[in-house]
Order: structure tokens, then sequence, then C-alpha cells
């Protein structure tokens, strides 16, 4: 039984104060007074029946941990909550010697029964001298009830059962002492664990200094004052909490211990308003220690302009409110919500002070302190001590941005958190390498280049000429570049430390020492004057791949979080490759014709080197090319837009999820909003493309000195120079003057037209790629989610996605495979480029053709790949030259120039029938059932599975498998790019024409074995058949032959089948290089409009009878039957 006052409803009650300093030496609760009144509660007591229901709930609960219970005072966590909901801080403070008799609760046996004053004498001599509870009793009962009951006795000696008895009762409670009758006190039993939880109830009704019920206290230690705050969603530790605590208090972190009380769970504080109290004194002291901090910080605040002020104090109140989870203004007397108050407004004015104080480079770089916003500076601050992380030349590459933090604050520290992370992953990589077992091979890159010139053929320098000296300098500086790469390729991890030391700016005093030596060098009156001119290129050569370099960090990490001027950040990328490139082809020319001038061996070699290690430069500068021109074609786009408005939606997704919203209707809505960014993503994909191929166009039809001027003087789209400095311009125009220059510029321009339709195309849908792969990740999750955590399980995945770790290494993995990739085919080029110079001569000494080989390069290319086709178009050209272009002509023309294959009767009707069933049901050209491409090559992947299958069963057939055919599929599916070119090029931007994104063919070595594959097909599979050529029966102009057929797969994709000859893929190879002659001596066109002078139309009259030998004598191997003409 207990006194209780009315309770104001609108009061925040001091009551759920439960933390206090652990230092604090003034005892929080005043003891009880012992009381010699004593009155029984009566069995229909209401406190009596709380009591059974708390008893009867506390069974029906499994023995927890704290942490999995919710606190005392958590809304209607249990019963006596409920009751002390409304308690005011006066109710539960114990009565005097004056006041109400002190309760006795106890478990009645049966009927009535009083106290006298021999009981009364009894309590007062054994209370408080019982046993503590049993520290898992004890724990388990905190927990169930949400009380301390470190201070509870029990009793269950003689004395305790006599006064129990004299009670009529199985236990009674007196303050915080339990007293139990015979046999009663059982914890870990049901029964006994309701008696105990019945009476510990009885223990916090009767609030004899438990401190739980602190609300009760009728007065409060005058000592104290109160504070609130809420605790942030965010906060995982009880340290968290207590560092906002002491930034409320003290206005900043303390480190203080501190008692959590009842609130020791923080999985039920987050988001929640915890009161707790400070001593006075110490509130004092610290206000002293800090009184001429706060005197300055006021006389700051006045000097402000009156809106300066505003906009200070506003920020004040909504970080009080924030913090607080007050919503209403401070009251006369309120200290505690006054002093918070005070101190959010300190912290916004210490905030704007220290921003004022940052160095200069930072604040510039931050958008200046005119645009700093109150409501910003906490993260400008946290952006500010990143920024502090950075070396001076790091903020020198950051200017690079025209973006500032107060433009967009998330993206910006985002970009920073990214650049910090991705220099951390290079040195690093840098620690691991210099830790690595050396590997076999030259010790270092420079031993690798030394070694290429070990070996001059034995020659002498001094006795040869000059153009001798070029000839060899040019093939050594070949030899070297080889070196560099095979040792690039070989030591990759040392390979990623020289970018590392690049891209880190560890390297900048060497690359700086290096351009001092080139310019010593172009000042230099002792060497040579293409000594002197390389010297100057050189300098250049390597500042712009410095920049490169340094800049590359920004672009590859930036165009990711959508950071502001994005086609800017590109743009000057592009640029300073530009430079590098031609620079360094420069270079490389002007190092060989220095050698050729030397006079020493030491000389000629020390230019070679630098020639070599030019044209390296160029070969790595051409790879990054791509990326860079892929991310301005993007970032012109809406992808860097689309990108952050889905991180936008994301958290607003996180947020609905959070607030417990309609979970189905916000994941509705959310993939209505994702399907949407989505199919932007693909527009800004195909617009990427589309412009790329336009730029593309548009620069091949520029003659050379249109494409000078456009690199000189910029435009405001592809050569847009807006973020170049002036001491960062290459002068183009001085440069074209050399013949050297304008080679340079010339070999990048083609290099450029060249990227923009290959290779940027394939970054351009890499890129877009990666999105959409993790965009459709994670809406797979969210459809399959049904819990709250697993919806934010998903959004998790995709943060991650975009996190500046995960940002950095894929930049890293991107860099890496360009780096090996391009080392890669930079050998292969390089054997490729030597076996051409080989048969160079042996090809352009044929007039007849030579100017149209060496307008297409790409054909020597082919035949240097097989020059096993060089003999036959000797025979061509030798049968010109014998015979003149008229005999050839007469002897050739008119004829049909292809040979019969010898099939069979059987044969050649199997065929002809299967042909004519599979027209007569499909009358059109086979067509895909969709025109997009994503979701052909999507379907392509599916229905390649199925046509391996399909292959399998074919070569299972009795009949099929003693002919002895083997299975081949493609590699892969049709190349994007190429896939993409052949739908402009030939379908009209239709891609439903495209039907051979996904095969694979079936090799025989005998024509048996085709045509018992082709009959199992048309037995099995002749409805799915819905083309089919055979060009055995039927060869193509020039001599090939296979069974071609169009399959349709289950998912309706249709993929391409071939029926192959072995003995005619064997010749295939090398038969392209000669037809490519033909097609470019004598075009298609120029040939069916009679436009062809007698020497063009002899030699592709010629190329067709060779060819088409070629392949005849293929077929007779096969039948040993000789081949015979088609008749006419």
């Amino acid at each position: 039984m207990e006194h209780q006052t009315k309770s104001d409803k609108n009061t925040v009650p001091i009551a759920n104060a439960n933390f206090v300093e652990k230092s604090s030496t003034t005892p929080f609760f005043v003891p009880s007074a012992i009381q010699p009144k004593l009155r029984v509660s009566p069995p229909d007591d209401p406190l009596e029946k709380e009591a059974d229901a708390v008893a009867d709930r506390v069974t029906a609960m499994p023995d927890v941990s704290r942490s999995q219970l919710p606190p005392f005072f958590t809304p209607a966590a249990n019963a006596l909550q409920r009751k002390c909901a409304h308690c005011e801080e006066e109710e539960m403070m114990q009565k005097g010697e004056d006041g109400d008799a002190m309760p006795v609760s106890r478990k009645e046996k049966t009927g009535e029964v009083t106290a006298g004053d021999n009981i009364a004498a009894a309590l007062q001599q054994t209370k408080g001298s019982g046993a503590p509870l049993p520290e898992n009793t004890r724990a388990h009962m905190e927990n169930a009830i949400g009380a301390d009951f470190s201070n509870v006795k029990i009793h269950t000696g003689t004395t305790a059962v006599q006064l129990s008895e004299q009670l009529n009762a199985h236990a009674f409670t007196y303050g915080n002492d339990i007293y139990f009758n015979q046999g009663t006190y059982s914890p870990g039993s049901q029964q006994g664990d309701k008696l105990l939880a019945h009476e510990l109830t009885h223990v916090v009704q009767q609030n004899s200094g438990i401190q739980k019920k602190i609300q009760r206290q009728k007065k409060r230690d005058p000592e104290y004052i109160p504070f609130q705050v809420k605790v942030p969603q965010d906060y995982t530790t009880l340290e968290q909490m207590y560092r906002l605590f002491e930034r409320v208090t003290y206005g900043k972190e303390m480190n203080l211990s501190w008692t959590c009380g009842s609130y020791c769970d923080m999985s039920k504080n987050r988001g929640q308003i915890v009161p707790f109290l400070l001593h006075k004194a110490k509130l004092d002291k610290a206000k002293g220690e800090q009184a001429e901090k706060e005197k300055q910080l006021k006389e700051d605040f006045k000097a402000l302009p009156g809106d300066s002020q505003q906009k200070v104090n506003a920020e004040a109140d909504k970080r009080y409110y924030e913090i607080s989870g007050e919503h209403t203004k401070i009251k006369p007397g309120e200290k505690g919500k006054a002093r918070t108050w005070e101190n959010m407004r300190n912290e916004v004015l210490e905030e704007k002070k220290k921003l004022e104080e940052l160095p200069k480079e930072i604040r510039a770089l931050m958008g200046g302190e005119g645009t700093f916003k109150p409501g910003d500076y906490q993260q400008l601050q946290r952006i500010a001590d990143k920024l502090k992380q950075f070396s001076p030349e790091d903020l020198a590459v950051y200017k690079m941005l025209t973006l500032r933090a107060t433009d967009d604050l998330q993206l910006f520290e985002k970009s920073v958190d990214m650049f910090l992370a991705r220099k951390a992953q290079l040195i690093a990589a840098m620690k691991e390498q210099q830790t690595a077992p050396k590997q076999s091979g030259p010790a270092n890159m420079q031993e690798a280049m030394d070694s290429a010139l070990k070996d001059l053929g034995g020659k002498d320098i001094r006795t040869m000429s000059e153009s001798e000296r070029y000839d060899l300098a040019a093939k050594k500086a070949w030899d070297v570049t080889k070196a560099q790469l095979e040792y690039m390729k070989d030591h990759p991890g040392e390979t990623a430390v020289d970018f590392a030391k690049a891209a880190t700016l560890q390297n900048t005093g060497d690359t700086f020492n290096g351009i001092g030596k080139d310019l010593q060098e172009a000042a230099s009156g002792d060497a040579n004057t293409w000594a002197r001119w390389a010297g100057g290129v050189g300098a250049g050569a390597k500042l712009s791949g410095w920049m490169l370099a340094v800049g590359g960090v920004l672009y590859v990490l930036s165009w990711l979080t959508g950071v502001g001027e994005l086609a800017t950040i590109a743009a000057f990328m592009g640029y300073m490759l530009a430079g590098t490139v031609v620079l360094s082809t420069v270079e490389s020319q002007l190092r060989i014709k220095a050698a050729s001038q030397a006079t020493t061996e030491e000389e000629f070699k020390e230019q070679v080197k630098k020639a070599g290690a030019a044209l390296t430069n160029v070969i790595m500068a051409v790879g990054l090319l791509a990326l860079a021109l892929a991310i301005r074609f993007i970032a012109k786009t809406y992808f860097p837009q689309t990108v952050a408005k889905i991180n936008g939606a994301l958290t607003k997704f996180r947020r609905q999820v959070q607030a417990g919203i309609n979970l189905n209707k916000v994941k509705a809505e959310f993939q209505t909003e994702l399907t949407g960014h989505r199919e932007n993503l693909v527009k800004a994909r195909e617009a990427a493309k589309e412009n790329a191929l336009k730029s593309a166009d548009e620069i091949e039809k520029m003659d050379t000195d249109k494409f000078i001027d456009k690199l000189e003087s910029g435009d405001s789209d592809f050569f847009d120079l807006s973020s170049v400095k002036d001491g960062q311009k290459i002068p183009w125009k001085e440069m074209a003057k050399t013949p050297e220059g304008r080679k340079a510029i010339e070999g990048y321009r083609a290099k450029l037209v060249e990227q923009l339709r290959s290779t940027v195309l394939k970054e351009i849908n890499a890129t877009v790629k990666e999105q959409l792969d993790a965009i459709d990740a994670m809406m797979k999750e969210i459809l399959q989610a049904n819990a709250a955590k697993d919806l934010l399980k998903a959004a998790d995945g995709y943060e991650k996605f975009m996190s500046a770790e995960e940002v950095a290494a894929r930049g890293a993995a991107r860099e890496k495979k360009m780096r090996e990739d391009k080392a890669a085919e930079a050998l292969k080029e390089f054997e490729l480029l030597l076996k051409i110079e080989k048969i160079k001569p042996e090809l352009l000494k044929y007039d007849p053709i030579r100017k149209y080989l060496e307008a297409n390069p790409n054909i020597l290319r082919s035949f240097a790949e097989h020059p096993e086709a060089i003999p036959v178009l000797e025979e061509v050209m030798n049968e010109l030259k014998t015979l003149g272009a008229e005999k050839v002509v007469e002897k050739y023309n008119g004829r049909d120039l292809r040979e019969v294959t010898p099939l069979t009767e059987e044969q050649r009707k199997l065929s002809g029938e299967f042909e004519k069933e599979v027209k007569a049901i499909n009358q059109t050209k086979p067509r895909q059932q969709t025109a997009d491409l994503d979701k052909m090559y999507a379907d392509a992947e599916a229905a390649t599975t199925e046509l391996s299958k399909v292959m399998d069963e074919i070569l299972s057939d009795p009949k099929v498998s003693k002919t002895g055919g083997r299975k081949e599929m493609r590699p892969g599916l049709k190349g994007r790019e190429r896939a993409e070119q052949k739908v402009r090029d030939e379908y009209g931007g239709d891609a439903s024409w495209l039907v051979d994104i996904a095969g694979g063919k079936i090799v025989f070595t005998t024509l048996e074995g085709i045509y018992q594959a082709l009959a199992v097909i048309k037995s099995k599979f002749g409805s799915r058949i819905i083309k089919v050529k055979d060009r055995f029966a039927d060869p193509q102009q020039s001599g090939y032959r296979d069974v071609l057929m169009s399959i349709k797969m289950s998912n309706g994709h249709i993929v391409e089948l071939r029926l192959h000859l072995e003995q005619i893929d064997k010749v295939a190879s090398f038969e392209h290089p000669i037809y490519e002659v033909k097609r470019v001596v004598a075009p298609d066109a120029a040939r069916a409009a009679g436009q062809l002078t007698p020497e063009q139309h002899a030699i592709a009259l010629s190329i067709e009878a060779r060819v088409n030998a070629i392949f005849g004598k293929a077929i007779k191997e096969v039948t040993a039957k000789p081949a015979e003409p088609i008749k006419e």
C-alpha cells in the first residue's frame, strides 16, 4: 500500500533519470526511515492483484539476457510500468515518522491477519540482515521486472518462518526484505519463481530505496540538474551515448564514467529520449573553467551581423531540438535545457571559428568561408579534417575539380573519401610489393631495357652512316619497348607500384627531376640538335603524363559518385592524354633521330632507351584514352544525375522502411521508381555510344589541318578546353610545323577514331553494365524480401557497391586490367609489326596492288597473320604479268569458277527437301522476338546452354557418333560493339534481324558425317529450324562451303548452328587476306556497274579462280574424288 499524488501528464518526469556520474559523492537516494507502525495488505488489495499479474508474466518468460528485454520504463513494457507512467517526482518519496504507516505486503495463506508490535520489533531487528539474491536469479528477475534488486535481502531462517506463520503468509515483503515460510523459497522452480516475482513486485511497489522507482521520492537532492537526450538511431554502444551526455552538459566530450541504471540495453535506447542527472557543483566548476572561452564566443556572436546571428541561433535551435528530443520552448527554471541550448550555440560558433582558421588552400577548395552555412558546419569540419590528410600536391590536383564542397556536400565528401581510400589502397600495394619475393629475369625495368641494347648486331656506331644508325635506332627502340612491356607483363605488382607512385604523387619529385634533365638537355650546346629538341618535347610529355596520372585518380573515382562537373574533368583528362600520346610519339621520333647523330655507343643507347620509353608511354596512354573518352561521353548524358537520383531514392526507401510504413506499398513504389531510373541509364548508355560514333565520323572527315585547328582553339563540345589552364596548353600548331609533330598528330587522330569506334564503346557498355547489374541485384532481393530487415539488407548491398572502398577496388581492378591488357596487346602488336615489316617488301613490290595495300594497312596485318596466303597472291600477280590483264579476263570471264562438291544423290535430296520444308513454313528472314539488345544478350546466354545440349544430342546419335564429329561452341557471345555496328550498318538500326549473337558448330572430317547429322537434325529438331542453307550443294562465290542453320531455342531466341568440314576450315583462315585484296581492288558495286579497269577485273577474276581451286583441293582431299566445275 502506498500514497500517490496526482501527476501532470504534460510534465516530463525526472522519475526516468537513472544515470548518475559514478564520481558523485552525494548519495542520490535517501535511505528509508524505520517505520514502527505496520499495515498488512488484504488479499483483494489492487497491489496484490498487480503482483500476481507480474508474477504470472515473469514465470511465462524465458530466462534471457538483459539485452533481449525492454527496460522497466519503456512504454507498455509491463504492468508496473503502466501503473507508474504518470507518477510525478514527488510520488515515491518515503513518508517520515509522522506519515502513514509503511505497508507489509504478504502472499497470504488463508484468512485475515493483523500485525502487532512484536512483529514490528522483529522486522526492525532483522531488516537488512538477510542474504542477497543469487546472481542468476537476480539477473533473471531484474530483466523480467525491469528493476535493480541488488539491495534486496532474502530471509529463510527460523525468524522468517515464525513471522510468516504469524502473518499467515507463504511469504511477505517489508521494504527491501522478503521473508519466506518453510519450504517456499525455491528459485529456479516454476512455483518458487512465481512466488519470488510476486514478492519482488512488492519491493518495487514499496520503494524502499529501489533505484528504479526514483520518481516516487518526495524530494530530490537539489544538487542535481536534470538533462535529457534523444539517442540517435545509429548509436550502438553506451559509450556513444555517454559522450552525447557530455556534449549536452559540458559542451565537449570528457570521457567520464557513468552508470546506466535501467537503460543499459542500447537496442532499446535508440530513437528514445533518455533522461539523466548531473551534479550542479561539477557543472558550475566546468563552466568556470570555460568562462573565458564562453565569454569570447559571446563576443564573437555579438560581433556578427544581424542576419548571421539569426542563422546561428536557428542552427542552435535545430540542434537543441534534435539532441534533446524537445519540441517546446524552454521555460524559466529549466536549467538543464537552457544549458543544452547554450552548448549547442557555442558548438556552432566554435565550428565557425575553426572553419575560418583553416589553411587558405583548404578553405578555397571547400568553396570559401563566405559560402559556408551554419547547418553545414559539422559536415564541412569533417570534410576539412579529411582534407588535412592531403599533401600540398594532392590539394593542387584536387583543384582540377570545378566542384566545391558547398556545391554538394554529400557528393564532395564521398569523392574525398574515395580519393583517400584509393591512395591508401595504392600505398598498401606498394608496401606489399616491397616485401614480395623477387621474380626471375631482369631485376628491374632499367635492367630489362639495358638488356635489349646489349647486342647491336656487332656493328660499330662510329663507322655506320647516319641512315644506318637511324634504321638501327628505330629497330632497337622497338626492342626496348618490347622489353618494357614484357617486364610489365611478368611483374604486374611492380608495374602497379610504379603507377601507384604517380597516382599518389610519391614520385612527383622524380618526375620533375626528369623534366629538369630534359630541359637541361634541351638547353645544352653539347647535345645534337635532335637531342635538344627531344629534351624539350620530353619534358612536356612527362608533365602531361604526370598530370594524367594524378588526375586519373580523380576521374576514375569521381564519376561513380556523380560528382560535379564530370564532363569537365573527363575533358581535361582527354586533353592530357592527347598531349601524352602526341608528345611521346614526337619524342620517340626525335630520340631516334638524335641516336642517328650519336658519336658514341653510350649516347646512341641512351637516346634509343628514351625513344623506347616514349613508345611505351604512347601505348599505355592510348589505353587510358578509351576510358577517359568513355567517361566523357557518359558524363554528357543523364547518367551522373540518374545515379544521384538512385541514391536519393534509396535514402527515402530506407527511411520509410525504418519508419514502419506499409512495406508492400513502399516496395512497389521503390521498384517503380528504380525501373524508371534503370531505363534512363540504358538511354544514357545508348546516347553516349551514339555521340562517340558521331564524333568518330566527324573527326575522320576532318583533314589534318582542321583537326589541328580544333585541338588548338577548342570548341564547346568534343574539343572543350574550358578546364585547361594556359600553362597546360599544348602548342599543336607549332608542333605540326615539323614532320615529326604532324605525323604524331595524324597518328593520334587515327588512334582517336579507332578508340571511339571500338574500345570506347566497350568501356561505355562496361561502365553502365556495372550500375545495371547492381540495381538488378538489389531489385531482385527487394522483390523476394518480406521483412523490413531483409529490405534494408538489399539496400545495404547497393550502398556497399557505391562505397568508397568498393569503388576504389573497382577502379584498381580496371586500372590493373587496362595495364595488363595493353601490355599483352602491345606485345602481340609488336610481334605482328615485326612480321609486317618482314612481309612488306614481298607484297609492295607489286605495282598493281601497292597503293591498295598502303591505303589499307589491315590487309598487310592479315597477310602477316597468315603468310601462307602470300604465294597465292604471288601467283595472281605473276599471271597478270605473264598474260596481261585482257588475256586474264578472257580466260576467266563468264565462267562459274566454283567447283561442284561431290555429293551423293541421297545427300542432295536430303538437303533439298529440308530446305523446301523450312522455307514453306518460314517464308521470311529469321528475326528475333525483340529488338532490345540487352534482352537479346540475356536470352542468348540461356540459349547457348540449350544449344550445347542440342548439339550433344545430335552427336550422341549412333549414326552420327561413328563419324567422329566434334562440338565447338563459340568462345563467347558475339562482341557487343561488333553487333551494334552490324545493326547500324546492315540492319538500319533494327537489332531484331541479328540472329547470330550465339552459336556453335559441329566439325566433321567427312561429308558423310555432315549429312548424317543433317538427317538427325531434320528428324529431331526440324520444327525448330527456321532457316537452312546447304553451301556444299551451292558453294559461295569464293568456293567456301558449310551447312548454315538458324534454330529457335525454347526461350524464343534464335541461334546459329553450323555443320563444318575440317579441311575447309583449315584453308578458310588464309582465304580471308586474299579475298580482302579482291574487295579493295574490285569493289562489288563498281564491278556490278561495269566501272572496273581491265587490270582490276583481271585481279578479281584471278583471285576468285585460285581461291575456288583451294577449296576444291580441300574437297578432293576429303572424298578422294576430283572436284568438277559447276556446269553452266
